[in-house]
């Protein structure tokens, strides 16, 4: 009757926010994991002060098309721990976004809140363990690149890790793609952010001032992005890009 008349009517969604989810099911692997991390920095830093005498005074940094070095550092505290520099200022990054999926809004269906309640659950832990892994990889890649520098291991080492690492990541991410597929894990939805209107540039970036959560699974379903129109939203936005930024700038002031 409502209705005929022209009033508007609320719709019932068919999912509910559950914010306290996450708190009580562990979605994520805990942040200790990441001293896995640190303690690959930790032994590539221990390497470098052990076997400071014996790193040469110029350290080669580019290998010309001859197959020889034609460019050349001084050896410095900043130019011998530059990879471990770059290391410091990444895991950080990466144990934030592990942090960013297990504090994201859980959406339960009110039909099957236990079932899309482990499916939601699931899916987190898929990604926390898979950005963990690659993660790590990346963060012994670059030990192995200050190795190659500093003491002169076979540059040829170097590049088969790195194919190998870039397999593995390509490998992992299309794995897990499809895994999500067949198990009906990418068909989440986040029912609250889901209007076109709250999201930017082709769907990239999602702004709702009304929304008082700070992360949201995106619209596809894969991944999680944060909420713009939030203001520590835009300071966590900020860091994320700052970080790599930085680590390039360190990494480009020391190979000058």
């Amino acid at each position: 009757m409502k209705a005929a008349r022209g009033w508007q009517v609320d719709v019932e969604t068919k999912r509910a926010a559950s914010l306290a989810a996450g708190r009580t099911h562990s979605p994520v692997l805990g942040s200790w994991w990441y001293a896995a991390h640190i303690a690959v920095m930790a032994l590539c830093i221990f390497f470098a002060v052990a076997r400071w005498n014996a790193i040469p005074q110029q350290i080669a940094v580019h290998i010309g098309p001859d197959g020889f070095p034609d460019h050349y550092i001084y050896k410095s505290v900043g130019t011998v721990f530059m990879m471990n520099s770059v290391q410091a200022l990444m895991i950080p990054l990466f144990a934030g976004y592990n942090l960013m999926i297990s504090r994201a809004r859980t959406s339960l269906d009110p039909q099957d809140r236990e079932g899309s309640l482990r499916k939601q659950l699931k899916l987190k832990k898929i990604h926390s363990i898979t950005a963990w892994g690659i993660s790590l990889l990346g963060i012994a890649n670059l030990g192995l690149l200050q190795a190659v520098i500093l003491y002169g291991w076979n540059l040829n080492l170097l590049i088969r890790c790195n194919i190998s690492f870039m397999a593995v990541f390509f490998l992992t991410l299309i794995g897990v793609l499809l895994y999500l597929r067949l198990r009906g894990l990418d068909q989440q939805r986040d029912i609250p952010s889901q209007e076109e209107r709250h999201w930017k540039w082709l769907g990239s970036i999602y702004a709702n001032p009304e929304d008082p959560a700070l992360f949201v699974l995106d619209r596809y379903g894969f991944f999680w992005t944060i909420n713009m129109a939030n203001p520590l939203g835009k300071y966590i936005a900020a860091a994320t890009i700052a970080v790599p930024v930085i680590a390039i700038l360190v990494a480009i002031f020391n190979f000058r």
